[in-house]
This record gives structure tokens, C-alpha cells and sequence, in this order.
């Protein structure tokens, strides 16, 4: 199990995403929709190749055209999920923020998206939304070797009635440990004074080494070595959050 769940999404094989989603089905906390007549025929189906609550799926046993069935399904539905995740998208000064659906209950389409975006969201995303950003300013990948700033107006917060975020995750959506504990920059540090503030702004200051000014390391987001990516999330988000209208932050590579 732990050698499954901690293989890279692109590397996955379609035995270990067959054999991990056996795994969730048969896990006792799962909820199923018991009024869902298209989640219970999606369950009669994966129950005919051995998947399914009460079952132990078993690759190795299956005919070898089935394998090369599930294994085709596996890679058409790897590509459809990238390519959903990059049109069902609205922009947002370059974050990219997912169409909201209201309820994605049997919209797996959707959910399978959310999820390989590292937005991981839950079962009613009309509760909050999130942004997505992969590039900085120059239209370049975000990497840890380069250090960036996201430069708020405190007059011009992302407008929600609950709160907002921005987490900060490596390419392949988890968050990375790093001396500080801390994997994201809140509105709630901000209303507490846990941030530093000045001339009617508050800059975070994304990087991997340690700032050595005092202010930039009270709104450091520490960064990850390579790749990275954001998935900031606004819960109660007003509709210029949900629109792409909100003028967000742009992601800014520091010079020298």
C-alpha cells in the first residue's frame, strides 16, 4: 500500500490505479450515494473484473485481454482528465480557476481533475473554489531555485465570506516539509498580525532558502527544490472570485 500511494501520478501503472481504487472501495469510512442509480451501475461494472467493496482485486489474475482493456481505459481516461483540466478553466490575472459544477456528486470527470490539479476538494465545491497557478509572471515554470513575491493590496483581499489561502504544494501536488512547518499563507495569520504589513500591503515571499530580513521571513511561504505549483482556495468565495474577474496577485520572479 505505502509503495502504491507514494508513486508520482505520471508514473502510475494502470495495476496500481485499478488496486488503490479496489483499496478506497473497500475502505470502511467510504460513503456511498445509496439513491445514485449511476453510481450503483458504475459499481456493477467494476465489480465484473474483481473491483469493489468486499472484493480483493488482484491484477495478476485477470485474462490477458482483459488487462489490455483496463489498460487502454486507464490512459484514454489519464488523457481526458488532462485535457478537461486545461479547458474547463477560467482565467484569473493567470490563475486559472475551475468552473464551479455546484455538486459533483457521480461527476467523476470533474473530481478526477479537481484532485490531479492538487485541489483535493470536497464533495460540494460550491463551499470554495480554488485557483490555480503553474507559471510565473513571464509565463515560465515555477521553480524553488528562483525565488518570487505575491504582493497583496490590503484594500483589494480576495473578496470572500469565509476566509482564503494560498498553499504552496511541488509538481506533483503534496505539500513538502520544511523548517517552519508551513505550507500555506492565510487570511486568519493576516487578521491576527502574524504577517508583516506596510505602506498598505503585504508581500509573501516564496523561496527556498531561508530569508534573512526579519519581515520576509515573518511572510515567507517556504518553497519546495524543483517544480512547484499553487492551488490557492477561497472559501465563500464572492463572484468575482468564481467569475475570474478579481484582479489576484501575479506571481513575481525576483531579479539578481
Amino acid at each position: 500500500m505505502r509503495e502504491l500511494t507514494t508513486r508520482q501520478v505520471e508514473n502510475q501503472t494502470p495495476s496500481d490505479f485499478f488496486t488503490l481504487l479496489d483499496l478506497v472501495l473497500n475502505d470502511p469510512s467510504l460513503s456511498l450515494i445509496d439513491d445514485s442509480l449511476k453510481e450503483s451501475a458504475m459499481l456493477d461494472r467494476l465489480e465484473e473484473v474483481g473491483i469493489g467493496p468486499g472484493l480483493a482485486f488482484d491484477w495478476s489474475a485477470l485474462d490477458t485481454d482483459v488487462q489490455e482493456a483496463l489498460a487502454r481505459g486507464f490512459e484514454n481516461g489519464f488523457n481526458r482528465v488532462r485535457t478537461a483540466g486545461q479547458e474547463d478553466l477560467i482565467d484569473m490575472n493567470g490563475w486559472q480557476v475551475l468552473v464551479p459544477t455546484g455538486d459533483f456528486r457521480t461527476d467523476w470527470l470533474t473530481r478526477a481533475v479537481m484532485a490531479d490539479l492538487g485541489y483535493a476538494g470536497p464533495d460540494s465545491p460550491k463551499s470554495h473554489i480554488a485557483g490555480f497557478r503553474f507559471t510565473d509572471s513571464n509565463g515560465e515554470q515555477l521553480n524553488g531555485s528562483k525565488r518570487y513575491t505575491i504582493t497583496f493590496d490590503l484594500d483589494n483581499l480576495p473578496p470572500v465570506t469565509e476566509f482564503w489561502e494560498v498553499p504552496i504544494y511541488d509538481a506533483q501536488g503534496y505539500f513538502v516539509e520544511n523548517e517552519l512547518d508551513r505550507y500555506s499563507i492565510n487570511s486568519y495569520m493576516l487578521e491576527e498580525g502574524l504577517l508583516h504589513t506596510e505602506n498598505g500591503q503585504f508581500v509573501i515571499y516564496v523561496q527556498h532558502e531561508k530569508p534573512i530580513a526579519p519581515e520576509r521571513l515573518k511572510n515567507w511561504l517556504p518553497a519546495p527544490e524543483g517544480d512547484m505549483r499553487f492551488a490557492a482556495r477561497f472559501y465563500g468565495p464572492r463572484w468575482s472570485v468564481v467569475d475570474g474577474s478579481y484582479d489576484m496577485p501575479e506571481i513575481v520572479p525576483v531579479e539578481g
